[in-house]
Order: C-alpha cells, then sequence, then structure tokens
C-alpha cells in the first residue's frame, strides 16, 4: 500500500485534484496523479455574468406570475357570472378598440338600461384585468382611499401619446381610456405603446 494524500484547489472556474505520495513521516514524495477540471462558474449567460441559480430563479417567478395571473382573471370571469354579468367574446366584435371606448363611455356618459350597463361593466373589469393588472398585495387597501397626484408611469404614458399622435395638451385628470380615445380620433395609424402599429 503506498500512502498517500489527496488535494481539492477550489478556484472560480476550475477545480483541481491531485493525489501525492508521502513519506512515513508525511513528507510528500511524487506525484501519482492529478487533474485540473474547468467549469462555467455556473454562470448562464456569459455577457451578463448572471449565475444559473439566478436565471432559473426568475424563470420560476416568471411562471407563478403568470399562473397566478390567469387565476385571477379566471376568479373575476367566475365573480361576474355570479353578479349575473356577460362575458363578451371580444372575437366577434370587428373593432379593435371597442373595449377602450366603452371604458370611455362608462365615465362620460350615464348608461340607463341595466343589461347594456352590465355588459360594458364586464367588458371594462375584464379589459383594464388584462392591461393595467393587479394592486400591489404588499400595498395596504386603505393607501387606495388616500389622494395621490399622477403616478410616474402614467405621466410617462402622458408624454407618450402627445409624441406619438401629436396631440398639444392632455387632462391628467383624464381616464387613460379618455386619453387612449383622444389620441386614437387623431390617428388611428400610431401605436400609442411600443412600436407596431396594429395594436393599441
Amino acid at each position: 500500500m503506498v500512502p498517500y494524500r489527496i488535494g481539492i484547489d477550489v478556484g472560480l472556474n476550475s477545480v483541481g485534484f491531485a493525489a501525492i505520495e508521502v513519506s512515513p513521516s508525511g513528507s510528500p514524495e511524487r506525484i501519482l496523479n492529478m487533474q485540473s477540471v474547468i467549469h462555467d462558474s455556473g454562470v448562464e449567460e456569459a455577457k451578463t455574468a448572471k449565475t444559473r441559480k439566478a436565471v432559473s430563479g426568475g424563470a420560476r417567478r416568471m411562471r407563478r406570475l403568470i399562473r397566478r395571473r390567469r387565476a385571477r382573471l379566471t376568479d373575476l370571469d367566475k365573480s361576474l357570472i355570479e353578479l349575473g354579468w356577460p362575458i363578451v367574446d371580444l372575437e366577434t366584435i370587428s373593432d379593435p378598440y371597442y373595449p377602450w371606448r366603452v371604458r370611455e363611455e362608462l365615465v362620460t356618459a350615464p348608461i340607463r338600461e341595466s343589461e347594456e350597463l352590465y355588459r360594458k361593466l364586464s367588458i371594462a373589469l375584464r379589459h383594464i384585468a388584462r392591461h393595467r393588472g393587479w394592486r400591489n398585495p404588499y400595498t395596504k387597501v386603505q393607501t387606495l382611499l388616500a389622494a395621490t397626484g399622477p403616478s410616474k408611469e402614467f405621466l410617462t404614458f402622458i408624454e407618450s401619446v402627445k409624441k406619438r399622435s401629436g396631440m398639444e395638451r392632455v387632462d391628467p385628470e383624464s381616464t387613460v381610456a379618455e386619453i387612449v380615445c383622444a389620441a386614437l380620433e387623431t390617428d388611428l395609424t400610431q401605436r400609442i405603446r411600443g412600436t407596431r402599429k396594429d395594436v393599441v
């Protein structure tokens, strides 16, 4: 039996192994075997230096976000059905901006017919749920009752509308739907957000 010791050197991008024969006193005498293994240091993207753990964590959180969003939309539809409000298939409506026009109508003109009101409220709520999202769960409901000014995102949206539609003035007291519809009346070929021209 040859007495030996094993050494391991762990580096950032490699691991070294060595088997060293030693004397009875423990002094090294000769190298029996050695090897160096190069690895990627757990980095998934070399340019951004994101680790595989970080990338997989981001993907996992995104899957969870999509799953929760689908569940919330399903729960919303169930609640609307329980209220007796119809679920309107927007694929049957030729106007792609119809939900925006409905939202504008709901805040600018009274709707006397209850059946039409429930139909348009259903369209508006489902559209808002898909375009605005949900309240931050870490924010208390009571904070929604406090008077606040326009958010940074809303002001950025107004500037985008001015730039893309050529509108000179946008009332910050208006709702998003009113601003979108005013921009659509100015130019239907311009997209409010993004670069494509066929969808708002």
